[in-house]
């Protein structure tokens, strides 16, 4: 099994998420940065916990039932990424763009997605427990079945 940590260099990280084959790879703190990483795939039971992908275009990529607990994905691009399963506990989603992402059986546990753009995402069976979402573009979302929808914070709510 492949460990990338927080020691590992930065471009070694995206060289191994430019693979599209990443079954059982464990992303533990790595670094990526402002790389592009379009239509990645990510396989079942990837632990993405505490990775550093601020700013990373992730856009199409395939990252069902992916941990990013804890993970610093602030203004990244995941517009159209497939989500289904993934869990997003305690992760940093600020001014990510999720525009058009399946977002279906997710975790987001408070998670912050202030100022995220969600325009268009479809988000069904989502767990949103203290989620912090003010400043969240959610025009066109398309919600069924949320969990715990009540104590997250809603746009409405000012800084």
């Amino acid at each position: 099994m492949n460990v990338l940590t927080r020691t590992g260099r930065a471009h070694r990280a995206a060289r191994v998420l430019y693979a599209s084959a990443l079954l059982g790879m464990l992303v533990l703190g790595a670094a990526v940065g402002a790389r592009t990483v379009n239509n990645c795939v990510i396989r079942t039971g990837t632990l993405c916990t505490q990775a550093q992908l601020s700013g990373a275009m992730l856009a199409s990529a395939e990252l069902g039932l992916s941990n990013f607990t804890r993970a610093d994905l602030s203004h990244a691009d995941l517009s159209e990424a497939d989500l289904h399963g993934a869990v997003f506990r305690f992760t940093d989603l600020r001014g990510a763009r999720l525009r058009g992402a399946q977002m279906h059986d997710i975790n987001l546990e408070h998670a912050d997605l202030r100022g995220a753009d969600l325009r268009g995402a479809r988000l069904r069976n989502a767990r949103l427990d203290g989620a912090d979402l003010r400043g969240a573009d959610l025009r066109a979302l398309r919600i069924a079945a949320i969990e715990r929808w009540v104590v997250c914070w809603l746009i409405s709510s000012s800084a």
